[in-house]
């Protein structure tokens, strides 16, 4: 697989990995991504992938996307979504990063 880091600002470019004239940033490597979908419960469905990418160059530290949505149909105008998601890229951060959203919507038929 080959992943690109593409940061189109200058200033922004070390903190993606990049040096500060290289806009594009290519690494080769292995990549695997898994996903599972399964009702939980009824009207609770998950979903969850997990992808990863180890460069060539360096396998020992691979960057990892995962990522869970739970959606929850409480009545047929109501929904209930909860998303969950841990980052790690060494190239951004060495800090795990996480995403949290939670959102309710309503659905209505007008005709």
């Amino acid at each position: 697989a080959v992943k690109e880091t593409i940061v189109g600002i200058k200033r922004f470019r070390p903190l993606y990995g990049n040096d500060i004239d290289e806009s594009i940033r290519a690494e080769v490597g292995f990549e695997s991504f898994t996903r599972v979908t399964k009702e939980i419960l009824a009207n609770v469905l998950w979903q969850s992938s997990l992808s990863l990418f180890a460069a060539f160059n360096d396998t020992s530290n691979p960057d990892a996307i995962f990522e869970n949505l739970f959606t929850m149909k409480v009545n047929e105008w109501l929904n209930v979504n909860f998303e969950f998601a841990l980052l790690y890229d060494r190239d951004i951060s060495k800090d795990l990063q996480i995403k949290e959203v939670f959102s309710v919507g309503a659905s209505i038929i007008l005709i």
